[in-house]
């Protein structure tokens, strides 16, 4: 009986050892994945925060573009403008010219009424003076309505 205990106690002590045995490969095993998993989450987050910088560049990127383009938008609606209030300075400027010119050419016809007028009216008194006065000047000229070759014409 002894010997059949201390083999029992034997037994229990092996299977204890193998107990004891299985329970250290476990944890090791168990350390082993949760240092693996360790590595795992600092991997993905490495990544995570890779991928963070990567896509705050590339909004800083997009930043800075859309404000080139509203600064290249801006100096292009302020040279439209510019130019907007050249064109209606020129345009002022013709119109006020057009109408100087107007008024010369208004003042220029109107002298030249006048000059023609007074042109007509010299010429008028001219040929009043010689169809009326020359007759009575000197009598061998005939008055104008005895000539009938003139009258005719």
């Amino acid at each position: 009986m002894q010997r059949a205990i201390e083999e029992m106690s034997q037994q229990f002590v092996r299977a204890q050892e193998q107990h004891q045995e299985q329970y250290l490969r476990e944890q090791e095993q168990y350390l082993k994945d949760r240092e693996q998993q360790e590595n795992w989450q600092r991997q993905m987050m490495e990544q995570q925060e890779k991928w963070q910088q990567q896509m705050m560049a590339q909004q800083q990127e997009f930043q800075t573009k859309i404000l080139d383009g509203q600064s290249e938008q801006s100096t292009n609606v302020q040279e439209s403008i510019n130019g907007l209030f050249l064109r209606q300075a020129k345009y002022g400027e013709y119109t006020q010219n057009l109408y100087q010119w107007k008024n010369i050419y208004h003042t220029i016809g109107k002298h030249r009424n006048l000059d023609r007028m007074e042109y007509d009216m010299q010429t008028q008194a001219k040929l009043h003076y010689v169809v009326h006065g020359m007759p009575t000047l000197n009598q061998e000229i005939k008055p104008f309505a005895q000539c009938p070759e003139f009258i005719e014409q």
